[in-house]
């Protein structure tokens, strides 16, 4: 899932904040440098009810429940994520069953590449012939990177946007781009 902080914006209700620290700190600060603080550093506004639903308080309950349910609960949801099939979860369902099913990403030896890309991250996988690339890109720009020669050339893609399979001398990534391609051969 992925859920969002709840930000808050002042203190019309002093019940939403349940950690101690920052009750205590609502009773030390000025209301703009309390919320500011609270927002960044507090827990309460990371730790509100799971939201299962887009029923009353996220379907987590059909009570009160201890602590504000997140406003954005009806289209940020557990129901919502598994009717969508480019969601964060149904990634993480791919990502288990490509686990289960290619030996080569838990049995595979592990060869990095491109150790001094600030922002690109790049290994193969390599087990019976079978390589596995991944490529990920941790900057919210596009990034383009020198392919090393061992990687380029024809690949099948496995998993994520980039839909080409050739890896020419240069890949470009998009901001936060991640790619896994795989061939038989290695």
């Amino acid at each position: 899932m992925n859920l969002l902080r709840f930000i808050r914006s002042s203190l019309s209700d002093v019940g939403l904040y349940q950690n101690l620290e920052e009750i205590q700190g609502l009773r030390s600060l000025a209301e703009d440098d309390f919320i500011l603080g609270a927002n960044a550093n507090g827990r309460d506004n990371s730790q509100t009810p799971m939201q299962w639903s887009a029923a009353p308080n996220a379907g987590f309950t059909t009570g009160t429940p201890w602590i504000e349910v997140n406003p954005n609960y009806e289209r940020i949801n557990v129901a919502a994520a598994e009717a969508d099939p480019d969601s964060i979860l149904a990634h993480y369902r791919r990502l288990i069953a490509l686990r289960t099913e290619l030996p080569v990403i838990v049995e595979g030896r592990y060869t990095p590449w491109l150790n001094d890309h600030p922002h690109v991250m790049a290994y193969t996988r390599t087990l019976g012939g079978r390589s596995l690339l991944v490529t990920a890109n941790f900057s919210s720009a596009l990034v383009t990177f020198d392919v090393p020669e061992p990687l380029q050339g024809e690949w099948d893609t496995v998993l994520g946007p980039t839909r080409s399979g050739i890896l020419d001398f240069q890949k470009s990534l998009g901001p936060f781009e991640a790619n896994v391609w795989m061939r038989e051969g290695d």
